[in-house]
């Protein structure tokens, strides 16, 4: 178990619920395809409702224990989902920086790279953040602007960024997640679902700061327990 909220049972629980979902969905997805064609409507929105399914069974693999590769083994089937319904105008910015944060989590491949990167061209999309994780897959990414659109919570994370002090971008990260992270969130859907009574509890997990982390090669030995730091992920297959 890597989460603290909820017991194994729980995960055991939510993980055979949400495949059974993932399968229903998935066989609806191929008749509409068989029926209708792939350029349907009705396509696109069942890639909405797959994509929170294959977030939440990232979520609770990580939260209950299981092995990475078992995250790993997901996340192209995330990330089809993703990339066929992710729009700037329309869609979460914590989608995108999640995608890119777990595709270097996992280490992904570099097609899978390619088509986030496809997404982000396609929707003419800059943010400071996330063209500083690209550029770290891709050195000839580029960093198109400074500014974050979100800066509550992540301009800490630039200042994580520009930290030439490694113990101190450690120190600031460990502020971000103990104090900005889950607070500069409460407006997302999932804040506080570990109180619902209908168990839509997956996990808290910033996926950024364990990549940030990895790309920036940080000593986060004192991050270990700190909560919502993706320890694991971090040192997959380092």
């Amino acid at each position: 178990m890597r989460d603290t909220l909820k017991n194994e049972t729980y995960f055991e629980e939510k993980i055979l619920e949400n495949d059974e979902l993932i399968k229903k969905y998935e066989d609806m997805l191929q008749q509409l395809i068989q029926e209708r064609g792939e350029n349907d409507p009705s396509i696109e929105r069942v890639h909405i409702v797959l994509l929170k399914y294959y977030t939440a069974k990232i979520n609770c693999l990580y939260s209950a224990g299981f092995p990475i590769d078992s995250i790993k083994e997901v996340y192209p089937l995330f990330l089809n989902s993703f990339e066929i319904i992710w729009e700037k105008e329309t869609s979460s910015y914590i989608q995108l920086l999640w995608t890119v944060s777990l595709g270097i989590l996992v280490g992904a491949s570099k097609e899978q790279f390619q088509q986030i990167e496809d997404i982000i061209k396609k929707e003419e999309f800059h943010d400071y953040l996330i063209d500083y994780l690209m550029h770290q897959h891709n050195k000839s990414w580029e960093i198109t602007t400074q500014e974050i659109i979100f800066p509550t919570p992540y301009q800490v994370l630039k200042d994580i960024i520009r930290e030439t002090n490694k113990d101190s971008a450690v120190k600031e990260l460990k502020y971000y997640l103990e104090k900005e992270w889950y607070k500069g969130h409460d407006d997302a859907g999932w804040h506080d679902s570990h109180k619902s009574k209908f168990d839509t509890y997956s996990g808290y997990w910033s996926y950024e700061s364990g990549a940030i982390a990895k790309v920036l090669q940080l000593d986060d030995e004192a991050l270990k327990n700190v909560p919502y730091y993706p320890y694991d992920l971090v040192h997959y297959k380092n």
